[in-house]
């Protein structure tokens, strides 16, 4: 939708998609219910097993209760609400729409882990391609058709959740065994995520803190201009690490419980997310400059030169999220909120002293800087939790060479008149980091011996 979004929305209106997604992300966390690593963990757990039916309907119920408010707060006052976010109340309607994702977004979750938990991969895949399609249709026909711009991403983005809601829950409730709604489950699966609630709400702020920034030192264009770069940098994330994680998400805990050699297993796999990542996320920076070029307005062409830091720090953050299984599978969630929390100072101390001078390109840079610094700190405490046994030196040589590569690549691109040209050195750069791609994964094969379940 890209192609579309930068053609048919201004950098000021898709500066204000990221700002609605931030809002309801905000209310989400707010109401403090996702209780999405409990499921795993009260799942698999040897000790004290659940159906996991019973699992996915006291959380739901636990998270509408929790949603409810919030919802009719951001129904009944979206006037106030996009007054105190764009400075007028021209997205009234917007916010109105967007409110409904603030509990279909949970429950969405908690619907397709359930799939992933039951291993039904042939109904994930449906659900999501069919996702894929109503969310394209209806984005082309709000958007393009109807010219709602911002309503209509939102419109988009309420009914693709929606279907998921729809079609995983009618698999949970039509199972027969494993009860209902347990009060006995109620609070322990709320004591077990209130960290992860204070984590999750200073992850908000991390996530989110340069939106503010980049807008009050900037505008609401530079703003967009992030955003798209972005998108591009979480590409890495869309097309690999995400994929991988929902499934491995479920798999560790499986794993912790029932494999012997277990520290090599996630030793392993570290090591290939690291290896896999960093290399994507470098094909996704060579790729961007010449595509934003191509494809967008000449308004958002500058935003090419934030994707490769955006990019770098996806991976880098993912390596986290890998390390913090050591305090969630010790029930020492609290350690990831303390963690959250340093990340959050640093990484404001860093906004504040770069965006002045740099604006949004100083922004990711900033990123990516508290990202590695936070990786370091989570690496010196989880080893006193569940040690994997792991050193992050390759990232000292190899983060420096691709952002290095990188500045040269796009000051070479930016010479070239020629967009048909700049397009086969894309393509002949793509078909070079393939095959780098399938022979380092050889190797990692060879080398590693991958785990096999």
């Amino acid at each position: 939708m890209l192609p579309v979004y930068t053609n048919y929305l201004t950098p000021k209106d898709y500066g204000a998609v990221g700002f609605l997604l931030l809002f309801i992300a905000l209310f989400q966390v707010l109401m403090g219910a996702n209780l999405e690593q409990a499921i795993s963990k009260f799942y698999f757990d040897d000790n004290n097993r659940n159906p996991l039916k019973k699992l996915i309907l006291t959380s739901t119920v636990i998270t509408f209760g929790a949603g409810l408010i919030p919802f009719l707060f951001s129904l009944l006052f979206s006037g106030f609400i996009s007054e105190m976010l764009f400075g007028t109340s021209d997205y009234s309607v917007a916010v109105k729409i967007a409110s409904f994702n603030i509990i279909l977004g949970i429950l969405e979750i908690y619907g397709m882990q359930y799939i992933r938990i039951l291993d039904d991969y042939k109904s994930y895949l449906r659900i999501n391609v069919i996702k894929l399609l109503i969310q394209l249709s209806s984005n082309i026909y709000f958007v393009v058709h109807l010219e709602l711009g911002v309503q209509g991403v939102m419109v988009s983005s309420v009914l693709g959740s929606l279907f998921v809601v729809l079609i995983t829950y009618e698999k949970v409730i039509k199972v027969k065994k494993g009860g209902g709604v347990d009060r006995k489950l109620v609070k322990p699966l709320i004591l077990y995520s209130a960290p992860l609630w204070v984590s999750g709400l200073v992850g908000l702020y991390t996530g989110s803190i340069h939106q503010v920034f980049i807008t009050y030192f900037s505008s609401l264009d530079d703003l967009g201009l992030y955003n798209l770069a972005n998108t591009f940098g979480s590409l890495t994330s869309v097309l690999l690490l995400a994929p991988f994680f929902k499934y491995w998400q479920v798999e560790r805990f499986r794993i912790f419980n029932e494999e012997l050699d277990k520290v090599a297993i996630f030793r392993k796999f570290f090591y290939v997310i690291m290896a896999v990542g960093l290399l994507f996320s470098f094909l996704v920076s060579i790729g961007a400059k010449p595509i934003i070029l191509i494809m967008s307005n000449v308004q958002f062409h500058d935003s090419a030169s934030a994707v490769a830091p955006l990019a770098l720090s996806v991976v880098v953050m993912y390596l986290v999220w890998y390390l913090n299984f050591s305090f969630l599978v010790t029930s020492n969630t609290k350690e990831i909120a303390v963690n959250n929390l340093y990340f959050a100072v640093i990484q404001t101390a860093l906004y504040f002293v770069v965006i002045k001078e740099y604006g949004f390109v100083g922004a990711a840079y900033s990123l990516l800087a508290s990202t590695f610094i936070l990786l370091h700190l989570v690496k010196s405490k989880a080893k006193e939790y569940f040690d994997i046994g792991i050193n992050l030196y390759p990232l000292y040589f190899l983060i420096p060479l691709m952002l290095g590569i990188q500045h040269i690549y796009e000051s070479w691109v930016d010479e070239i008149d020629d967009p048909l040209w700049v397009l086969f050195v894309l393509a002949l750069t793509f078909v070079t980091l393939f095959f780098l791609l399938v022979a380092i994964w050889s190797l990692l094969r060879k080398k590693f011996n991958f785990y096999r379940s």
